[in-house]
């Protein structure tokens, strides 16, 4: 068994025992929460980019703090998908967990934005605790984790209710404990690894490429490739680990095709599948838009050029045994992070094409890729930090890195300040966001079901008004609201009056009982 440094032997042995630099990695990760607005945002109902996904989470957050429903089987607040308003899709931990804390401590927004966030610190804390873990210096080990946390994109969604970010934090704690589990193969080290890269594929199943990732890691050192000496060839535990995520993930995703209403994404939209034309657009979006929003451009070409670094090493670092001083990094064998490096950009390529005509319109796409990154600089500093750490070398890398940083969280700040105030209302406005107190008082109860126009999300405007119901764009061919009644529809809020001239709908609909701002509210009645 290879000794650990003093602080993990410690903080492996005292859970909680938090060692000056653990207190510090904390403390820096908030003040760059509050440098970006995160103090006011993390009380934000569902708004500005990808506003309709967001309220898609955030419905089932809220149907579980007011609604008696079983942990199985999650509700929204819209009926669109069919006649019932099940959501059974990705699984739904985190929703329930959040809406446990506003049932203890009483409603809001931030119960669900706030736990996300404190995932996602908490993952680049053991991105931290795993560089301390790799270097010999541990003042590289604070990079990686930071420069992650100052991706705009991933701090946007993990200050949100998108299950992504959640996802991708349990994994990053995950590789933590299977390196742990590298050094000392026990059940337990295995255990916590395998299960939460298990429930990182649950939560969002584009996450289960750690596992494949992981296994495909270990694998290539049991073969022998550079295996070290008296160490055996668990396969037995692998294989286990593979039988417990095979069938935990798979009887869910069975049960989310045979109970549930399919509401997400679950398949595959592969580039070679889309239209030229599409696919170059794909390709602006993602120049233009995407990746200033992943990361400030010179952190880019910071990363580029770390990557280069590890491929292009003189002694072929990445493909052989070192020799010289590269040799005395120590354990070298069973430190191999340039190998789960090469494994996880593979695996995001492989992800890259399959997804990539998603990337169009949605961003959040993306966030899977931004572990390999990560790995890349980790590999980066435990490859060179022998030639940095002589004389001046140090107070160079030192310099340029905390230039980086500097830009990296002005970047993030600028682009949360565009995010959470500039951007357009998407489906929402200031009537909207503050519409249900006024239905109540119209003696609209909170039960009633509702049909809310023009609205082509499934729940942005009935999350806004808390009301079960309808979201409709009434646009097409559909020109009155008998089928929406037939269902149950008690009341018609209007956005848009121009509605009002479709043939048909002045028949269900009398004087407004209620106005708010621009919205008006009518009682459905039966045509005469």
């Amino acid at each position: 068994m290879v000794a650990l440094p003093l602080m993990e032997q410690r903080s492996a042995k005292w859970w909680w025992y938090f060692p000056w630099s653990s207190l510090a990695f904390w403390g820096m990760a908030l003040c760059f929460f509050l440098m970006a607005y995160g103090h006011h945002s993390v009380f934000f109902k569902p708004k500005s980019i990808h506003a309709w996904r967001q309220a898609d989470s955030a419905s089932q957050f809220r149907m579980y703090y007011q609604e008696d429903i079983s942990f199985w089987t999650p509700r929204w607040h819209s009926f669109n998908n069919g006649n019932d308003n099940i959501a059974t899709s990705e699984f739904p931990v985190t929703y329930f967990v959040s809406s446990r804390l506003a049932r203890w401590f009483g409603y809001s927004e931030a119960w669900s934005r706030g736990l996300h966030f404190f995932l996602f610190v908490l993952g680049l804390f053991y991105l931290f605790r795993l560089g301390r873990l790799l270097l010999s210096n541990p003042l590289w080990a604070w990079f990686p984790p930071l420069f992650y946390l100052l991706s705009p994109a991933c701090f946007y969604y993990a200050n949100n209710y998108l299950p992504n970010m959640p996802a991708i934090s349990l994994a990053l704690i995950g590789w933590y404990f299977m390196y742990r589990y590298r050094l000392e193969p026990s059940w337990r080290h295995l255990g916590l690894w395998a299960g939460l890269f298990t429930l990182a594929a649950l939560i969002k199943p584009s996450e289960g490429l750690h596992m494949v990732v992981a296994l495909a890691f270990l694998s290539w050192e049991y073969l022998g490739a550079g295996r070290p000496p008296g160490v055996a060839r668990p396969w037995g535990r692998l294989l286990t680990a593979l039988a417990f995520f095979v069938l935990v993930f798979g009887s869910w995703v069975y049960y989310v095709w045979h109970d549930g209403n399919n509401v997400s994404l679950l398949g595959i939209l592969p580039l070679w599948e889309g239209a030229r034309a599409d696919n170059a657009y794909t390709w602006q979006v993602l120049r233009e838009l995407w990746m200033p929003a992943l990361a400030s451009w010179p952190l880019w070409l910071a990363t580029a050029l770390a990557l280069l670094a590890l491929l292009f090493h003189r002694r072929g670092y990445l493909f052989r045994r070192p020799s010289g001083d590269l040799a005395s990094v120590g354990d070298w064998e069973l430190f191999r992070p340039w190998r789960v490096t090469m494994l996880m950009l593979g695996a995001s390529a492989a992800y890259f094409l399959l997804w990539f005509q998603a990337f169009r319109m949605h961003d959040y796409y993306l966030l899977t890729l931004t572990v390999a990154p990560a790995f890349v600089w980790l590999s980066f500093f435990r490859v060179y930090e022998i030639w940095f750490n002589r004389g001046r070398r140090v107070w160079i890398l030192l310099a340029v890195l905390l230039g980086l940083l500097v830009s990296s969280a002005y970047h993030n700040r600028q682009v949360q300040a565009f995010r959470n105030w500039e951007y357009g209302d998407d489906y929402t406005t200031p009537a909207l966001r503050t519409i249900e107190p006024q239905l109540r008082e119209m003696g609209i109860p909170r039960t009633a079901k509702v049909v809310i126009a023009p609205d082509p999300s499934p729940n942005i405007s009935l999350y806004m008004a808390n009301n079960p119901g309808w979201n409709a764009e009434l646009h097409g061919g559909v020109n009155d609201l008998r089928t929406f009644q037939s269902m149950g529809a008690e009341y018609f809020i209007l956005k848009d009056s121009s509605l009002l001239d479709k043939p048909g709908m002045r028949a269900y609909l009398g004087e407004p009982i209620g106005k708010v701002e621009e919205i008006a509210v009518y009682r459905l009645d039966v045509a005469e």
